[in-house]
């Protein structure tokens, strides 16, 4: 009897053995495809439910154009980069932090399609995008901390991310270095380089312009709408960002009054902000600048500047009003009029 119990033992040991992945592997898979492991419906059984002595950070996403995931497409370049830099300074995965011997952290990542609608039906997930962190020590792939994604995020995925990995991980020597964006780079050179270049050889110009009183009554009026305009009310209601349909994006509640999208306060206030500043440029700067022309004896352009001018603003105002009235119109249903055909449908 002693000798059966002992041999089962063995047995299981060994299967146990079999059935472990190791740092070694999972290093392997990451390398494999760009430091993050490719998780599918073939593979994750392997992976998560055997015994390992690593966390392991899964992303679950669903970046198919069919879906239109903007949230998804938003956070995974922020997921790479984490896991990038995890592995620029532990080539080998493993921290050099934690108390344990072979601790490692990995990452994984599984794309909703035809290779993983198992695993996603495993996890019964609903929606996406998802962050599962799976610990290290044998667990089963039904254990495991979910990061919680809120909508007062915003744009500051990779902080995000880092953070919550590092506190669920305890993986305290996970440090991001974020990617250097040459593109913006070089645009504000450029940009810095060519007002420089305008300033020095048209500073009598700018400098009158920049001290016309009706140009900064337009910049002022456009700041304070935008920036007091609907904020309170996304403040405390705090509804989510935006919405998803089968096939886009939905920035708008169509036909509801009391609800609303945060985007949609965020896109009203614009319309608010234009249409004050260009009330204020049409009363204002128009005349200004037709009396600043005629102190210097320039009647002809006067005359020109003032047409050009007074058209410009009025179709601004035109055309936003209308905007206005067509987004006034997608939030009551019913209502019978509008200055042109709606955009928003």
């Amino acid at each position: 009897m002693k000798f059966s119990a002992l041999f089962l033992g063995c047995i299981v040991w060994l299967f146990s053995i079999v059935e472990a992945i190791s740092n070694k592997k999972l290093l392997e898979l990451s390398k494999k495809n760009g430091n993050v492991i490719n998780l599918n419906s073939r593979n994750y059984e392997k992976i998560l439910n055997s015994p390992r002595k690593s966390d392991i950070v899964v992303m679950f996403t669903a970046s198919s154009t069919q879906f239109s995931c903007t949230l998804c497409n938003e956070m995974s370049p922020s997921f790479d980069v984490v896991a990038n830099s995890w592995f620029y300074d532990h080539k080998d995965g493993i921290s050099k932090d934690l108390k344990e011997e072979g601790h490692g952290l990995f990452f994984a990542r599984a794309d909703f399609g035809p290779d993983s609608k198992q695993l996603f039906s495993r996890f019964q997930l609903t929606s996406v995008p998802a962050f599962f962190v799976f610990k290290a020590g044998g667990k089963t792939a039904d254990e495991f901390e979910k990061i919680t994604i809120t909508s007062e995020l915003g744009g500051n995925h990779l902080g995000f991310l880092a953070g919550q990995i590092k506190y669920l991980t305890e993986v305290a020597d996970l440090v991001v270095y974020e990617p250097i964006n040459w593109g913006s780079t070089v645009i504000t050179t450029v940009t810095v380089g060519v007002l420089t270049f305008v300033i020095r050889k048209f500073t009598s110009t700018v400098v009158g312009i920049l001290t016309l009183r009706p140009l900064w009554g337009v910049l002022c009026s456009f700041a304070v709408i935008t920036l007091i305009s609907g904020n309170m009310f996304v403040k405390i209601r705090k509804p989510e960002f935006s919405g998803m349909s089968s096939n886009s994006v939905v920035y708008f509640l169509g036909g509801q009054l009391q609800n609303q999208y945060a985007i949609e306060s965020q896109i009203v206030t614009i319309l608010y902000s234009v249409l004050a500043s260009a009330m204020v440029g049409l009363i204002c700067v128009v005349p200004g600048i037709q009396k600043w022309y005629k102190n210097k004896n320039q009647e002809g352009k006067a005359a020109f500047v003032f047409f050009s001018l007074a058209l410009a603003f009025s179709l601004c105002i035109y055309i936003f009003y209308s905007a206005l009235v067509a987004v006034f119109a997608l939030k009551n249903s019913g209502y019978p009029f509008k200055l042109f055909k709606n955009p928003l449908k």
